[in-house]
């Protein structure tokens, strides 16, 4: 074995398996972090036309004079 592939086998190849995996690590953190932000934001969004359009129909009931007890979004009345 020379010393350039001692080297390689004993340094180089280490390096870069450790380098590689820190990286994969990191890419994996960062997909988890946009995957949950996007689910949140996609959540938010959901509640918040849910709401749009119960205030809807609560408004149009008023405006004919009709009595509305549909309950809320959030199960809360």
């Amino acid at each position: 074995m020379t010393l350039s592939q001692w080297i390689t086998a004993n340094w180089v190849t280490p390096y870069i398996l450790k380098a590689e995996a820190k990286g994969e690590a990191r890419g994996e953190a960062r997909g988890r972090a946009k995957g949950i932000s996007e689910g949140f934001s996609q959540g938010v969004a959901k509640r918040n036309a849910e709401w749009r359009a119960w205030l809807e129909r609560k408004d149009a009931a008023e405006a004919l004079g009709l009595a509305f007890d549909e309950l809320p979004p959030d199960g809360r009345g």
